[in-house]
């Protein structure tokens, strides 16, 4: 009799093939929610858009980099990306920092919708 057997290195390999497009995008969130377009294979790609809630800390990992929601105003927000602080206005047509186009969907009274896309090289 032939018994099939894998070994624990294929399990672990396919293992962190399922967790692997989770991790690239939306992990590390609180108060927030992240969508983002995937490849193929599942891993997270540009665009994402990430709705984040107006009260407490609301943090998101998109794309790689750790974005903030730091202040809301009726017509602007005030992120860190990558530990680099911008404000982005509802006027602005895209914001770029850390190599993402920034674009404000919304500022609604409960959340903030921003849609991030990398930028083209």
């Amino acid at each position: 009799m032939i018994v099939f057997r894998r070994k624990p290195l294929t399990a672990l390999a396919l293992a962190l093939l399922t967790v692997g497009p989770v991790a690239a995008c939306g992990a590390d969130t609180e108060n927030a929610k992240v969508e983002c377009a995937r490849t193929a294979i599942g891993r997270a790609k540009s665009p994402c858009t990430v709705t984040f809630d107006r009260e407490g800390p609301s943090t998101a990992s998109v794309l790689g980099r750790d974005v903030e929601l730091l202040n809301t105003e009726p017509a602007r927000v005030t992120l860190n990306v990558a530990s680099t602080g911008i404000t982005v206005s509802l006027d602005d047509r895209e914001a770029q920092e850390a190599n993402l186009n920034i674009t404000i969907e919304s500022i609604g009274k409960e959340n903030v919708v921003i849609r991030f896309s990398e930028v083209a090289v």
